[in-house]
């Protein structure tokens, strides 16, 4: 018979070796995780802060143009009018009838259902 001994064995052993395999799996995740995480990534500052700033600018134009809409009288595209506040509070001061005729109507639009 032959002697153990002499019989050749792995120099890692399979245990060994499923542990090492599944740790090179680990690390093989995390780069690349790591490499789209680096590739995703923000964008520069100098970047974002123009972004804001043109933003900003459009913000304002529109706001502009919004407030110019409406100081003057004129239709909504739902049908209703638009009419500056400082003008129905002057016509509410210099004639409390009209407002409540309006009301009046406002409530009979409100219990027909419209």
């Amino acid at each position: 018979m032959s002697d153990p001994r002499r019989q050749s064995r792995p120099l890692i052993g399979s245990h060994t070796l499923g542990w090492i395999g599944a740790a090179v799996a680990v690390v093989a995740v995390v780069a690349a995780l790591a490499a789209a995480f680096r590739a995703n990534r923000a964008a520069p500052q100098a970047a974002l802060a123009a972004n804001r700033e043109q933003q900003l600018k459009l913000r304002h134009e529109i706001e502009a143009k919004a407030r110019e809409a409406l100081a003057k009288p004129g239709r909504n595209a739902d049908g209703t009018y638009r009419v500056p506040i400082d003008q129905v509070l002057a016509l509410a001061a210099k004639e409390p009838s009209r407002l409540d005729a309006v009301r009046e109507h406002a409530l009979r639009e409100q219990a027909a259902g419209k």
